[in-house]
């Protein structure tokens, strides 16, 4: 995994001479800053940055913009009961009024 070496980052400080905020651009480097450099990243880095190097440099997109080529009704029942099973899950059919009964005091149980 690459690491970043080096970080350039544009703070803002009050002086008090001139009475005004000024702009003062600093550059770290990991080596030699003293304290926990990757919390200096987070704390200087925003959501545009991260969402920019997401797509440009790992090819992410965003989720609202990704299509979805499935869909649950692809599936046949007994694919999507089979996968559930493979998972671990206990799959109760309710059949009768009195299973769907049954089924219903249980997940009031189990406060589902």
């Amino acid at each position: 995994m690459a690491k970043i070496l080096k970080v350039t980052i544009e703070e803002q400080f009050w002086n008090t001479d001139l009475g005004k905020h000024e702009k003062v651009i600093k550059e770290y480097d990991r080596k030699t800053y003293d304290f926990d450099f990757d919390n200096l990243l987070l704390e200087n880095i925003d959501n545009s940055e991260i969402e920019d190097y997401a797509g440009d440099e790992l090819s992410m997109v965003d989720a609202n913009d990704a299509e979805c080529n499935c869909s649950i009704s692809d599936h046949q029942e007994y694919e999507i009961i089979s996968y559930l099973e493979e998972q671990g899950y206990e799959v109760i059919k309710c059949q009768t009024i009195v299973d769907k009964m049954r089924l219903d005091k249980i997940k009031e149980a189990l406060e589902l």
